[in-house]
């Protein structure tokens, strides 16, 4: 009897491809499949498969002594532009929320039978590298993704063809826009306090003046906002403000958080930090769970707590690219809602947070 394919699998296997042919000039040969077996933690028959659906979508052939390469276009297949706006690597971090959900548009869009472009403009860089994107005249539209000033969005809107922004970093009116649940922080920490927590930290990202994002503010606000209407006292270092994908700095900071008292009992952390902060806490003989409560900010890939998934993102935008291409200019905003459900790694607060060291002594 044959063995039935697990769709997460298989959907696993077709972004991992998205992500490789987004990153590939036409023409060039990707991975073997070997390669993207192990790179992409799935299985042979799941990445047959994905590689299947885009042959018959025409992105890729297989040539003999060449092996896996990127096709051309077809002629006259729609492309829209991906533009990730104020770059810092965001887009290329394996296991992070915004690279994930550029694997999902990838697949969606070729889904639609529309091909897909990555542009990367780094952060600093002025206004000019937008409007010559916007100049592309072989396209169907524009896809931005977290832009942080209006200019961004009205540079692309002034070409007449449908754009959509992601999670903009700034308040925009009259325009199609998917944005970030308004209430994420207080559901998180609710949900926390719920469960018996009164001492919780939160992680915020450093920010350079040139990478500052509301939504990252807001957040920090709405934390010390529901701690005061609780009641609840906040110590500095449950503050945490953390250097992005730098285990080592990640390490020193929980090491002084935890060498510190109070210490706290739960901790909201932004998924791409999971890796590091799951590996401390086991290391140091914690149980995440029962010695100390960790709860994902993003929701994607390491944890889920937070829904719904990027798909969603992904279908409210492209009904707004839909629209659009219909001649419906009405301008749109989805907001992205949360729920919350019980994990196993959040559960009531221990009577005492300790960390046993491998020398044996006890913070």
């Amino acid at each position: 009897m044959p063995k039935v394919l697990s769709t997460v699998k298989l959907n696993t296997a077709k972004a991992f491809i998205a992500r490789q042919l987004l990153e590939t000039k036409t023409g060039d040969t990707l991975p073997s499949i070997r390669d993207m077996v192990r790179n992409s933690g799935t299985s042979r028959t799941a990445v047959v498969q994905a590689l299947e659906h885009y042959k018959n979508s025409g992105e890729v052939e297989v040539k003999p002594r060449s092996g896996i390469v990127k096709s051309e276009l077809p002629k006259g297949q729609p492309i829209f532009d991906l533009i990730a706006c104020h770059e810092f690597r965001y887009s290329a971090f394996k296991g992070g929320y915004l690279h994930y959900l550029i694997q999902v548009l990838t697949d969606v869009l070729s889904q639609k039978h529309y091909g897909i472009r990555l542009h990367r403009i780094k952060s600093g860089e002025n206004l000019n590298s937008y409007t010559v994107l916007a100049d592309l005249k072989d396209n169907a539209g524009f896809i931005l993704l977290v832009p942080k000033i209006r200019e961004i969005v009205t540079t692309f809107e002034a070409t007449g063809k449908p754009v959509v922004a992601i999670h903009p970093q700034t308040p925009l009116d009259n325009c199609f826009q998917v944005i970030d649940s308004s209430d994420r922080t207080r559901k998180e920490l609710e949900y926390l306090i719920s469960m018996g927590h009164s001492r919780i930290a939160i992680f915020t990202r450093k920010q350079l003046p040139r990478e500052y994002t509301e939504s990252a503010t807001v957040r920090q606000l709405e934390y010390f906002k529901v701690m005061a209407e609780h009641g609840f006292k906040v110590y500095p270092h449950w503050c945490i403000h953390y250097n992005p994908n730098d285990e080592k700095s990640m390490l020193d900071t929980l090491n002084s958080i935890f060498g510190r008292k109070p210490r706290p009992t739960a901790f909201i952390v932004p998924d791409s930090e999971l890796p590091y902060v799951y590996r401390y806490l086991g290391n140091n003989g914690m149980e995440i769970g029962k010695d100390v409560s960790v709860m994902a900010t993003d929701g994607f890939m390491v944890c889920r707590h937070v829904f719904p998934p990027a798909a969603t993102i992904v279908e409210f935008a492209w009904e707004m690219l839909e629209q659009q291409l219909n001649g419906d200019f009405r301008p749109l905003t989805r907001e992205i809602r949360v729920s919350l459900h019980k994990d196993k790694s959040v559960g009531p607060p221990s009577t005492e947070t300790t960390i046993k060291h491998k020398t044996g002594g006890i913070i």
